[in-house]
């Protein structure tokens, strides 16, 4: 079952369904969920940034993939996966990578890695930061 997309911006992407069950539970509890939905980043490159759209399974992930490689400006690098910490090279540079040296996979992949790993934890600071600035001015009510 697919569900809708309520909002999707350049690092998180959120269901409705999702949203609408959950909205009426704690902060921390709809970060937890929404966090181990996404478990895999679909990572490119725009205007010289990495960017990261969060997917809630690899096949999306694939296809969100082709719709980044589609857009003008936009350069697809691959899928991260949190759970496993391995990643998938888009097709073309997957090529490149395989006609590399065993010495320099292991240096695109642990940089690539790191990347990811950045990424998701900055999108993990901000939704902190934005759950804080909730929980106080509820309180402050």
């Amino acid at each position: 079952m697919t569900l809708p997309r309520l909002n999707q911006t350049d690092s998180v992407t959120y269901t409705a369904d999702v949203y609408d069950y959950y909205s009426s539970m704690t902060t921390a509890c709809v970060h937890l969920i929404i966090i181990t939905m996404n478990r895999f980043s679909v990572i490119y490159l725009l205007r010289k940034q990495y960017y990261n759209i969060y997917c809630a399974t690899h096949a999306e992930a694939d296809a969100i993939l082709l719709q980044v490689a589609a857009k003008e400006g936009c350069t697809p690098i691959g899928i991260y996966d949190d759970k496993t910490e391995l990643f998938y090279w888009e097709p073309t540079r997957q090529t490149t990578y395989d006609q590399a040296s065993i010495e320099e996979q292991g240096k695109w992949g642990a940089n690539i890695i790191g990347i990811a790993q950045s990424l998701r934890h900055r999108d993990d600071k901000w939704q902190y930061h934005a759950d804080s600035i909730s929980q106080l001015l509820s309180t402050a009510e």
